[in-house]
């Protein structure tokens, strides 16, 4: 191979510049997230029991889910939560199990569970880590005017944002739904000698929208329905319900907005939350970027209302990727520098430096091409990879200026010198590559988020022998210069100091065989001793500016009486000066949670952690809750 590299540099350029092509492609094209995408195969169903109180659900509905999906292979555990009219029952399965044949395995045996009929039918969904809202947004407006900011969020705001490229759902969190309410009035009812039962069947019979068929003629065919679905409160009241009365004569009809069973808050002031989530494979910041962009607009469409970013996950994405970045830079330049400091030719340094970006891109070409993203892992293997590139282009150019030097030709110098040491190179990557191959390949949890870690560093190894053997020889045979330079003679004397200090050192240590190993044996006795001592965590602790407080009570509580309790904590929270706003959100009547912001790090005197330990001791005054303040976990949800 290096042969031919070197007998067709037009070539060998060539190739280089489409490793360079591919790679800047793949990098624009990945999308960017802090860790790598990963599917556990959990499967969720949801089903809705309406009207039936906990127990009931548990009993008809929950437990007979759980039977029914306890008997397919492969599942490890099931669990389920039931509250009032809704049951959710959780599959994990083991790790080996596919998701999609997980899903399909669930949804079978829920169609044969033999539910009640007035049961809905159960919503069997496949649980993702990157489910977790991309960006939150937060609406406010005019606490008396509940019902026009419900309908600008639900019918101006979300279907604005749901257009965006990328973005997959935008859920309203507090949202209350358009309603007609009818309110019978009794008396008049008795009047007319109705009850509630005939009103409620004869709404049901009169406000319908359904096929009616369609009429032949002998050229013609006219397509037949029955639209009396009353739009409105006024066309509602309008519905005969029996001759010469009206649903107007025996009850008020108005529009208004469904009983509130959600709530969120913003520093004490309600509104209504948007939490924007991606589909599939979609670059997160740019998502981000995109709704960012989109809020001056939406804004502009009415004054009344007001829109603020409550949460963005990727601005500590777009930080620890940056972070990443700038040390697999930093690495390229120090790692040159030192090349040019022991080479001391400054054309050969070069050549080496040109094997770091070549190899870099080449490697981002393959992490596109295998599906994987430009997060935290690849960019980190990427930076450790920086050694390994620039090592096997000294190890080839250190050879070839060897030959350089004792007078050989350029071209004769770059052939012989990459042979003497190829067969060297390639015994180096089979070892890091034995190192390398099984950790792409690990198995449990920890394996799937180092499989693009293993893929990133297998894929450098790889490409950075073969530019070590193509690339470096066949610029080292057209621009090497073994003349000594000043530079190189003035610090000659220096490095000679060095060599004979090494000398001396080797011979220590080959004449005093017993204590040079015994040496090696106790460091490495007490490397074990102390690793023993470190701590072991999945992911690590970081003072990221934010927590949230999750709060549980049991069932039975009104929402009034949980709205009133949440904000006594809410505002006991508040009180901290390292507090910069905080946002509570009801999902459920009897569970809530706050998300907490803090103000950044150089603007407050208490940690992160400091801040979290003084809210559980506030805490736990509160009777009757279950409280737990956790930090804001990056795999979406909480720890």
């Amino acid at each position: 191979m290096y042969k031919f590299a070197i007998s067709r540099p037009i070539t060998t350029i060539m190739f280089a510049l489409a490793l360079v092509f591919f790679g800047l492609s793949e990098k624009f094209r990945m999308p960017a997230a802090l860790y790598p995408a990963v599917d556990f195969p959990t499967v969720v169903v949801t089903t809705f029991y309406k009207g039936a109180s906990a127990e009931i659900v548990e009993s008809k509905v929950s437990d007979k889910l759980e039977e029914a999906i306890s008997g397919i292979s492969g599942l490890d555990f099931v669990s389920s939560d039931s509250s009032k009219g809704v049951s959710i029952v959780v599959a994990q399965f083991k790790l080996s199990k596919p998701i999609e044949e997980a899903v399909n395995d669930v949804r079978d045996k829920v169609s044969s569970a033999g539910l009640s009929a007035e049961v809905e039918k159960p919503i069997v969904d496949k649980f993702s880590v990157n489910s977790s809202p991309i960006i939150t947004l937060f609406l406010s407006g005019d606490a008396n005017n509940t019902q026009k900011l419900m309908t600008y969020a639900d019918e101006i705001i979300k279907p604005k944002l749901q257009r965006l490229e990328g973005v997959g759902n935008v859920d309203i969190v507090g949202l209350r739904k358009k309603i007609i309410k009818i309110h019978p009035d009794t008396t008049s009812l008795l009047k007319y000698g109705l009850d509630l039962n005939d009103l409620s069947s004869k709404i049901g019979s009169e406000n319908i929208k359904r096929d009616g068929g369609r009429v032949i003629a002998d050229k013609n065919e006219w397509l037949v329905s029955v639209d009396a679905d009353a739009m409105n409160a006024q066309a509602l009241g309008e519905i005969k319900i029996k001759d010469g009365v009206k649903l107007k004569d025996v009850a008020t009809v108005t529009d208004g907005i469904a009983d509130e069973r959600s709530f969120a808050n913003l520093n004490g002031k309600p509104g209504v939350m948007l939490q924007v989530k991606k589909i599939t494979g979609a670059n997160e910041i740019k998502i981000a970027e995109a709704v960012k962009g989109q809020i001056p607009a939406l804004t502009g469409l009415s004054k009344e209302f007001k829109l603020d970013v409550l949460f963005d996950s990727t601005i500590f994405i777009k930080n620890t990727l940056s972070s990443v970045q700038l040390d697999l830079l930093l690495g390229c330049i120090l790692a040159s520098l030192v090349v040019l400091l022991f080479l001391r030719n400054f054309t050969l340094t070069i050549v080496a430096a040109l094997s770091l970006p070549v190899s870099v891109l080449g490697v981002l070409a393959v992490i596109g091409w295998s599906g994987q993203t430009l997060n935290l892992l690849t960019l980190t293997a990427l930076t450790l990879a920086i050694g390994i590139i620039i090592d096997d282009a000294i190890v080839v150019i250190e050879n070839i200026y060897k030959k350089l030097e004792s007078g050989t030709p350029k071209y004769k110098a770059a052939l012989d010198g990459v042979a003497e040491i190829s067969f060297s190179i390639l015994a180096i990557s089979a070892m890091l590559l034995a190192v390398f191959v099984p950790i792409a390949n690990m198995s449990g949890i920890v394996g799937r988020f180092f499989m693009s870690f293993g893929i990133t560093v297998v894929a450098a190894v790889i490409v950075s022998y073969i530019i070590a053997i193509t690339l470096i020889p066949m610029i080292s045979s057209l621009v090497a210069n073994p003349k000594h330079t000043r530079f190189y003679t003035k610090t000659e004397p220096f490095f000679a100091a060095i060599e004979l200090r090494y000398k001396k050192a080797l011979t220590l240590a080959v004449k005093y065989k017993k204590t040079t190993l015994l040496s090696a044996v106790g460091v490495f006795l007490l490397s074990m001793v102390l690793s023993g001592n470190l701590g072991m965590v999945f992911m690590p602790k970081e003072d990221k500016s934010q927590f949230t407080v999750s709060i549980k009570t049991d069932p039975g509580m009104s929402m009034e009486e949980m709205k009133k309790k949440t904000l006594e904590i809410q505002k006991t929270l508040m009180g901290a000066p390292e507090i910069e706003y905080c946002s509570l959100v009801l999902g459920k009547v009897h569970e809530g949670s706050i998300y907490v912001r803090l103000k950044p790090l150089e603007s407050r005197k208490r940690s992160q952690s400091e801040v979290m330990d003084e809210a559980r001791k506030k805490f736990a005054g509160f009777k009757g809750f279950r409280i737990n303040v956790m930090e804001v976990y990056d795999m979406g949800g909480d720890e």
